[in-house]
């Protein structure tokens, strides 16, 4: 019967019976794709998003990039000379330290989210916490009226943090 194949599916872990159902566990909120899968979705829109960013940033001043697909894509369009970067991302940090080695990149530490490529946590908090940013560019995974969410909570703390701490804030999505 359905019912059975469905007991089936939730017992080997592919899907998550839900009353008069079930629900993939790929969907909604209980699945966060990884760094790798997301990397492959929809990259001519975050070259166009990054594009777009990437001239709001002045010489001189010192941003704040967070973790994401879009964001790696910032270090490939910035095109001014005197930078500094701040990052709690590991992606981030490689594409800047590969395709712009003349600015200066500063990786915060902390707890490594294998998922995301992202530091996060209390060393990581503290440190954002202490430094204050011309721009902060961070990523979602969703908008609902005026709140933005992340897949992880650490995560979201964190790009919090350097969000509060910029005197212009950018959310690329």
């Amino acid at each position: 019967t359905v019912r059975r194949d469905l007991d089936e599916l939730a017992s080997s872990g592919k899907i998550i019976r839900l009353h008069g159902g079930a629900q993939s566990v790929k969907s909604g909120i209980l699945y966060e794709a990884s760094h790798v899968e997301k990397r492959e979705l929809h990259i001519k829109e975050k070259r166009m998003i990054a594009q777009m960013a990437a001239k709001e940033i002045q010489d001189g001043e010192t941003i704040f990039i967070g973790p994401g697909t879009t964001l790696e894509q910032l270090a490939s369009y910035i095109t001014v000379n005197h930078l500094r970067v701040v990052t709690n991302s590991l992606p981030v940090f490689e594409r800047f330290q590969k395709e712009k080695p003349h600015i200066e990149l500063i990786l915060t530490g902390g707890n490594f989210r294998q998922r995301s490529g992202a530091f996060v946590g209390g060393l990581t908090n503290e440190t954002i916490g202490r430094l204050k940013f011309n721009r902060a560019f961070v990523g979602v995974n969703g908008i609902k009226n005026e709140s933005i969410m992340t897949a992880d909570t650490e995560e979201g703390q964190t790009q919090k943090t350097a969000l509060n701490n910029a005197q212009v804030k950018y959310i690329l999505t």
